[in-house]
């Protein structure tokens, strides 16, 4: 016994409906507007992250180290000088290299917090800047601390 009522709308038929076109082009260029905006915003940062790490190479050439701004290791580079290296030799070329990585980072330290804090400070005023012209257009009336 069937109860589906005659007059229901049957299965649905491949083909029976339209697809709205898709303008890939366009999106495409969308995106990539969109990238070139974040490449540039996170320039800034870009550079505080460059700044925060330190690649030194060793005196003979066979390795290169690099370091954060807080002197941890984060990356051993072998150079191709390393190839005609013995163990014992680039070990102290990795040895020596990171100590003088750590000390060249230590002695930058203050300038890239200081470059960092200014970051902040400008990003905080900006928001800060954002939220009031936001309240403003609501008629909203600052807040406590605000």
């Amino acid at each position: 016994m069937n109860e589906t009522p005659d007059d229901a709308p049957g299965p649905a038929q491949p083909g029976n409906h339209a697809v709205p076109e898709f303008d890939f082009a366009a999106f495409m260029g969308g995106f990539r507007d969109q990238m070139a905006k974040l490449d540039e915003q996170a320039r800034p940062v870009r550079s505080l992250i460059d700044a925060a790490s330190v690649r030194i190479e060793s005196e003979g050439g066979e390795v290169a180290v690099t370091v954060t701004i807080g002197g941890e290791l984060v990356g051993v580079e072998f150079l191709p000088a390393a190839e005609d290296a013995a163990p014992a030799d680039l070990a102290a070329a990795i040895t020596a290299a990171y100590d003088r990585a750590r000390e060249t980072a230590r002695a930058g330290s203050p300038e890239v917090l200081e470059r960092l804090l200014r970051l902040q400070l400008r990003m905080m005023t900006e928001d800060r800047d954002l939220l009031d012209r936001m309240r403003a257009r609501r008629g909203d009336e600052p807040g406590p601390g605000s």
